[in-house]
């Protein structure tokens, strides 16, 4: 029987250190990005700095989780798979997508359609984790909006401070 491709798409990844991270919380999400193919016999993923390919039986749980409000205000879900390669296991959050500038909505249909291909699959039927969105706790969505609303205001000040500055140069240059 031949390995038939049953899904693949542009994706980005994340390892679950990095979204500890003040930089993976707040300024950017992602570690990397490839391409996330699914076959009737594996999952691979393909990029710069993350490569794997390992079979569905090594597959150990697959799930959803939400990456922080904080940069995402919106809600992005992730598809978090744990997988064993050598008897290591590794935890990867990804984020299949049709363009990095989709709406989050969008993407996260095509998560969910991934993540729907993946439990049709025979083996990972009984491999679901739980929770399978872990949601922001209330007072971690209240930090993020203090968050952003710090970031935002600092990036309006910023803009204002860089405006005035060009309309000074622009008119001592006229001078």
């Amino acid at each position: 029987m031949q390995n038939e491709v049953l899904h693949q798409s542009r994706c980005f990844h994340s390892s679950p250190e990095y979204c500890r991270t003040f930089w993976g919380r707040l300024v950017w999400i992602y570690e990397g990005k490839g391409s996330l193919t699914l076959t009737t016999t594996h999952l691979s993923f393909q990029g710069k700095s993350l490569n794997f390919d390992v079979p569905l039986e090594a597959i150990r749980g697959i799930g959803l989780s939400e990456f922080s409000r904080a940069s995402k205000p919106f809600g992005l879900f992730s598809l978090v798979v744990r997988y064993e390669v050598g008897g290591k296991e590794f935890v990867t959050h990804l984020v299949p997508h049709l363009s990095s500038l989709a709406p989050t909505w969008q993407t996260n249909q095509i998560v969910l359609q991934w993540f729907d291909t993946l439990r049709a699959q025979p083996v990972l039927a009984e491999r679901v984790d739980s929770p399978l969105i872990a949601f922001p706790k209330p007072m971690e969505s209240a930090q993020s909006l203090a968050a952003m609303a710090m970031i935002l205001g600092g990036l309006t000040a910023l803009g204002g401070v860089l405006g005035s500055a060009i309309v000074f140069i622009a008119a001592a240059a006229k001078r």
